[in-house]
């Protein structure tokens, strides 16, 4: 007996009558050509080639799109040293930009935030500089960084003016960067003196 689609429509009639008439056509064209559907050593051995040769190019494209760089935006230094040495001689603060590679905030704060014109504008009086979290350790130590991305504004001295973590707007980046030219609030912990004492 067999098979009968069940009447689901014309369309789906025709999609099957199709497929029963290409599987039967493919069956036709085996036992008209028998010699062509012989598979020969020659023939499995080219076969596993390319096969092989697909699977390692697969592999090797995996492998360097997973450990690809990810470049940051223009205008952003990756040199520590060289960045503090050109804060020394200018006297700009230095911009500290904490990321990881595979970091999505860390991309899109990339793409979405640090290439903005108003942002590079607000950058231009600073020296921006991107720290690899993974590696650099010693930095994300010294800067008690825990989270990417982390942001840090930090005099030629190397002491924090001001800092941040997350993804953020274009306009609260900016305000970031401003807060650093904000004094920084006084701790006094001395008692107050009397009047006429």
């Amino acid at each position: 007996m067999q098979w009968q689609p069940p009447a689901f429509g014309p369309a789906v009639e025709m999609i099957m009558g199709f497929t029963a008439n290409t599987s039967s056509m493919s069956t036709d064209f085996a036992h008209s050509y028998p010699e062509e559907n012989v598979v020969t050593p020659q023939v499995r051995r080219r076969r596993t080639t390319w096969t092989t040769i697909l699977l390692v190019a697969g592999a090797v494209g995996l492998y360097l799109v997973a450990t690809r760089t990810h470049r940051g935006p223009e205008g952003w230094g990756d040199d520590f040293g060289a960045a503090m040495a050109q804060a020394n001689v200018t006297g700009k603060k230095v911009v500290l930009d904490f990321y990881m590679d595979d970091c999505p905030p860390c991309i899109a704060m990339d793409q979405l935030v640090l290439g903005k014109e108003s942002v590079r504008t607000a950058l231009s009086g600073m020296v921006p500089v991107r720290i690899n979290g993974y590696a650099n350790r010693e930095l994300t130590q010294r800067f008690h960084v825990s989270a990417t991305p982390t942001y840090i504004v930090i005099n030629s001295a190397g002491e924090p003016l001001a800092r941040t973590e997350g993804y953020m707007s274009p306009e609260d980046f900016i305000q970031f960067l401003h807060s650093a030219d904000q004094p920084a609030p006084v701790n006094d912990t001395t008692p107050p003196t009397q009047a006429g004492s």
